[in-house]
């Protein structure tokens, strides 16, 4: 029988923190302003969770349809700025 290493939590934080903030990064950043899901997923492959976790910290993030299998993201700001 196989024991299997149990999850690190702090490390899986601590990587949830740095994908927000590559993404975050990455969304204001931007030299057209937007970003897609493509660009979004070389950073996370849920990123959908943490643009989620980015606007409960309040950030204004809108996403437009583009078409089948793209989305477009937009940096608004923040909601306390």
């Amino acid at each position: 029988m196989e024991l299997t290493k149990k999850p690190n939590v702090r490390e899986e934080t601590t990587r949830y923190l740095s994908q927000r903030t590559r993404m975050l990064n990455l969304l204001k950043n931007a030299p057209t302003g937007t970003v897609t899901n493509v660009d979004l997923m070389r950073i996370a492959g849920n990123y959908t969770m943490r643009i989620s976790e980015l606007r409960k910290d309040g950030h204004v993030i809108q996403s437009e349809y583009e078409r089948p299998g793209v989305w477009r993201y937009f940096y608004k700001g923040k909601r306390d700025e």
